[in-house]
């Protein structure tokens, strides 16, 4: 785990806080980059924006930077742990529905989405402090993926193994959060992560995976 945590911070300075880069035209040699848990998270989430039709300001206080996991100069915006194994594959669906295009079939209404958008209660959470943004994307999270396992009729065995999956990259992120907040004073992750409890997709990601089944 150390291993870990030196390799993501000595990268000269995190390639500008997680900027994209461009765009590869060759399949992965290396699928596995990405594991079944890490998919199950991008899917869930990507399901998620579409069928609950998040748009508008809600998007944006869910994702405030396409571009990066933070916005310079306003912490108080940052909603993922930089890095973390569960907030990277939800900032990458996050950032492809950001960009998303209006569906073919609806030139004439210019939609791009399904749902009818977050309920009132949602959005005001959203709206709110940081720390209850932040506890309203921990619920938003473990609905959808708890939605997408439920749909997806898996073993118990195979449950199993996703819940403890699931809990093990939490408790990396956690120890990722919890680095970057014992950082020396004024370095800029102790700013941006200075008043976190703990991680909300993290959390959310963690709890759909312990639901019964």
């Amino acid at each position: 785990m150390h291993r870990f945590l030196l390799g993501i911070l000595s990268i000269p300075f995190l390639v500008s806080l997680g900027s994209a880069a461009e765009p590869s035209s060759e399949n992965p040699d290396r699928p596995s980059r990405y594991p079944f848990e890490q998919r199950l998270i991008f899917f869930s989430v990507l399901e998620g924006l579409y069928e609950t039709g998040v748009t508008g300001e809600a998007l944006e206080l869910l994702i405030p930077n396409p571009e990066g996991m933070w916005v310079e100069g306003k912490p108080e915006r940052t909603n993922f742990v930089y890095a973390c194994p569960i907030c990277t594959p939800a900032f990458d669906a996050l950032r492809l529905y950001h960009s998303r295009k209006t569906f073919y079939g609806q030139k004439a209404t210019h939609y791009n989405t399904f749902g009818p958008g977050l309920d009132d209660e949602t959005l005001s959470k959203l709206q709110d402090t940081p720390e209850i943004r932040r506890k309203a994307i921990r619920s938003l999270i473990e609905s959808w993926i708890s939605l997408r396992l439920e749909r997806m009729d898996l073993t118990e065995e195979k449950r199993s193994e996703i819940s403890e999956n699931l809990t093990e990259m939490k408790n990396k992120g956690e120890e990722l959060l919890q680095t970057f907040q014992e950082r020396e004073p004024g370095d800029i992750f102790t700013e941006h992560y200075k008043d976190w409890k703990s991680c909300p997709f993290c959390d959310g990601a963690a709890a759909a995976g312990n639901h019964p089944f």
